[in-house]
């Protein structure tokens, strides 16, 4: 068909590459929002959660019906799995915000690809490349780097909670690998609910002002249930390879949103080990387009 026909395939991977694109700008304002919430991070947690798993419980709803609700029991126990996946990582996301600069939250979430190429290999028995081995020592360096920064301001718990964000996407990762069935709005939509769950006793969800409340239902249907819908359609027509070059623009913009809007500038050292992380990662994935 003609490259301007909607139907063609040069159509639909373009399609595939905005919405992607989209999801990644999206995430990438997470940082922005909790920087401008007066909220304390549990409660932050509790209604950025409960907002993403009405947004999602509806959406799902609006696009299948009753039948919709299907899914939660065909995904079995590895949906359950990913779904507290995504609720220790969207934990885990607030609390590593809150004690650590966006730059360095984001620049270690970049790293879950990785992380899940260690996993694969250890519970798949998934082959690594040499050149995944090099980035893999490349990304060590860089976020030692950042580490040892940490070390010398005192924020050396935010990046371990960083880390985790990582791991938990990374488990995520392999385990959609394994088990295909697993529906990726489903298992999110479960992920929401368990943190809501997790975050209520601590949480103080009345004490929010109007202005919060709006924020933080941005924060949770906008940021992350809207940013996961538009990744997940954009994924389905463009190669993995690709998706995950563009998702290196949210630790790129993440920080560049803070620090236009509110000064919040990374040392000269996490820049370092954030070049060498990003820079790591970017070029395994354009070798590997490239080797295809």
């Amino acid at each position: 068909p003609p490259m301007d026909d909607p139907g063609s395939g040069v159509a639909l991977r373009r399609r595939g590459l905005l919405l992607v694109a989209s999801a990644s700008v999206v995430w990438s304002t997470g940082g922005l929002i909790v920087r401008l919430l007066d909220t304390d991070s549990w409660t932050t947690i509790f209604w950025r959660s409960l907002t993403a798993a009405v947004f999602l419980l509806a959406l799902l709803l609006w696009r299948d019906g009753w039948r919709g609700l299907d899914g939660f029991r065909r995904m079995g126990w590895p949906g359950l799995v990913v779904g507290a996946c995504f609720a220790t990582a969207s934990i885990a996301l607030v609390v590593a915000l809150s004690l650590t600069t966006v730059a360095k939250t984001l620049v270690i979430l970049s790293a879950s690809p990785l992380i899940a190429a260690l996993l694969g290999r250890v519970m798949l028995g998934e082959r690594i490349r040499p050149g995944t081995w090099a980035t893999i020592a490349a990304v060590i360096v860089g976020i030692s780097l950042m580490v040892s920064d940490s070390l010398a301001s005192g924020s050396l718990a935010g990046d371990l909670v960083a880390l985790l964000i990582a791991v938990s996407y990374a488990l995520a990762i392999v385990v959609t690998r394994r088990y295909h069935g697993v529906g990726m709005t489903p298992a999110a939509c479960t992920g929401a609910i368990l943190a809501t769950l997790v975050a209520l006793p601590l949480a103080s969800p009345w004490s929010v002002s109007a202005g919060d409340f709006a924020l933080l239902c941005l924060f949770g249907a906008g940021q992350l249930g809207l940013g996961m819908q538009l990744f997940v359609a954009g994924a389905r027509l463009v190669p993995a390879a690709h998706s995950a070059l563009i998702g290196t623009l949210e630790p790129i913009l993440g920080p560049l949103w803070v620090w236009m809007f509110l000064g919040e500038q990374p040392t000269v050292r996490a820049l370092i080990g954030g070049a060498i992380v990003l820079g790591s990662v970017v070029g395994n994935t354009l070798w590997g387009l490239r080797r295809r």
